[in-house]
């Protein structure tokens, strides 16, 4: 199996092992908000999304370096460290929540080509550019 995803209402903790080492694809959908643990996500995983009401802290190596494409959901309201996402990330897409945490972090840069944030912060475009870092090629309002 290559891609997965999670029902509506799927809301469960996912333990080590459990997640197919080939899976490439992982969509968990509006109702999940489980915190994700260190080796429970595939190495080799591509893509990810989180539902809307998917809101857990993500520690320092919980998301595998592999992952190209990153999205949080509309309730994401912590703060991501340039730690936390992988190092070979192109895309990141936030929500409105968690994009008033990237502009409240001076010293946050994302060395990342593309970012996706919310149209309704297209007024605050210079303040963005500023807060994700000049090391964006691409952000869409």
């Amino acid at each position: 199996m290559q891609r997965l995803t999670f029902g509506y209402n799927f809301n469960q903790i996912i333990g080590i092992g459990v997640l197919p080492k080939n899976l490439l694809s992982l969509i968990f959908n509006f109702k999940f908000n489980e915190p994700i643990g260190l080796n429970v996500l595939p190495e080799n995983l591509k893509y990810l999304i989180f539902g809307d009401s998917f809101c857990q802290e993500i520690d320092v190596g919980v998301l595998p370096d592999s992952l190209n494409y990153v999205e949080f959901g509309f309730f994401f309201v912590n703060r991501l460290e340039k730690e936390v996402l992988p190092k070979y990330l192109i895309k990141l897409v936030v929500g409105e929540s968690c994009i008033r945490h990237l502009l409240s972090n001076d010293n946050l840069t994302f060395d990342i080509e593309y970012c996706v944030v919310p149209k309704n912060f297209i007024k605050r475009r210079n303040d963005i550019y500023r807060s994700i870092g000049v090391n964006v090629n691409s952000l869409n309002l």
